[in-house]
């Protein structure tokens, strides 16, 4: 088998000791691969989240070359001893904390990018921390939603990492973020998106994820994204043919089905038993209580879903109809609006501009 990067580095720093340091220096890797198995990392991660932090930009070379470039006049013990404590504050202050912004950063693409930022900012006792994981928050579900990729996100992460080093302030950071979301006309995106039928994005579990953790105060719970979680269509896909849904024609249908309006967050069996069945027996089964109210499952535990059950037994809602759905529409625009800090007022609906 091929060595990996890893392999190359610890015979690189072994290379470099005295016989009499090198037992030291084993028991250390041994701690710090220990440590690293209990995260999500591989030690290859580690050492490319660790040349990020210490480059701040895009590395040139092959991660065993930067690593060793880095290392080249450091002793190998104090080398792995900052290693390892690099580690530790991963898993301590990242990995096994759980506050509802960085929960929300769990579910992104380019995990890496992130975890840098937020690493150079423990490592470097940054005051502004947590605004920098809202800012982040805001910054990398923007790029997503709008349909970017790696390339548009690069760059600018390592300018973050380097704004951090240099102790620049969240204003400043949030000022040269703004500037870079106008520059790339990514809000108009956003919009335009979330326009569309956003039950086929990569990004719309995510979303109502968040919209979910902006409902709860308390921060230490972490919400899988799995194969358990479903998005549950309110108004369900096979309409046309379950009783009680007479009152939907095709036109509404076609504009609201897959829409932010018409969707919420399900565990997987609530969303198998609900998926196709009338208004009246979905609110029977969000509670817990089943199609036939024979059952004692409890009540969803996703606060966005209780709250269509709310309106209903406030007798805000009496049926699911487009009325519902544009109030519910709206009321996601809100809370995208407040937690990604953008405008929404122009896609949120009337129903007397049918």
């Amino acid at each position: 088998m091929d060595l990996l990067p890893s392999d190359l580095i610890k015979s690189f720093f072994m290379s470099k000791l005295k016989d009499d340091k090198t037992r030291q220096f084993v028991s250390d890797w041994q701690k710090l691969e220990d440590i690293v198995k209990e995260t999500d990392l591989e030690l290859d991660d580690l050492f490319t989240l660790y040349e990020y932090y210490a480059l701040a930009s895009n590395p040139k070379k092959s991660l065993n070359d930067e690593i060793q470039q880095i290392f080249l006049n450091v002793d190998s013990n104090k080398a792995i001893t900052e290693l390892r404590n690099f580690a530790i504050l991963y898993k301590e202050q990242i990995y096994d904390k759980y506050e509802k912004t960085v929960n929300a950063l769990w579910y992104l693409r380019w995990a890496m990018y992130w975890k840098m930022i937020l690493l150079t900012a423990l490592q470097n006792k940054y005051n502004d921390y947590s605004k920098l994981t809202v800012l982040l928050r805001r910054y990398y579900y923007l790029y997503w939603m709008a349909g970017k990729t790696l390339t548009q996100i690069k760059q600018t992460s390592f300018n973050v990492v380097k704004w951090v080093k240099a102790k620049k302030p969240a204003s400043f950071i949030e000022k040269e973020l703004n500037k870079k979301l106008k520059e790339d006309g990514i809000e108009a995106l956003v919009l335009n998106n979330l326009k569309g039928e956003v039950y086929f994005e990569a990004w719309v579990k995510p979303l109502f994820l968040m919209i979910e953790y902006n409902q709860i105060e308390e921060n230490n719970n972490y919400i899988e994204w799995d194969n358990k979680l479903h998005i549950e269509h309110v108004l369900p896909v096979g309409y046309s043919t379950i009783k009680g849904w007479n009152h939907i024609d095709e036109e509404t249908a076609k504009k609201y089905l897959h829409s932010i309006g018409n969707l919420t967050l399900l565990s997987g069996s609530k969303n198998i038993e609900a998926s196709n069945n009338s208004f009246k027996d979905k609110l029977s089964i969000y509670k817990g209580k089943g199609k036939y109210n024979d059952k004692k499952e409890g009540i969803t535990a996703f606060h966005i879903t209780q709250n269509i059950l709310n309106d209903y037994n406030q007798r805000k809602i009496k049926q699911w109809d487009e009325i519902s759905i544009v109030n519910r529409w709206n009321w996601v625009c809100e809370e995208v609006a407040e937690i990604l800090g953008i405008n929404t007022k122009s896609i949120k609906l009337s129903i007397s501009k049918k």
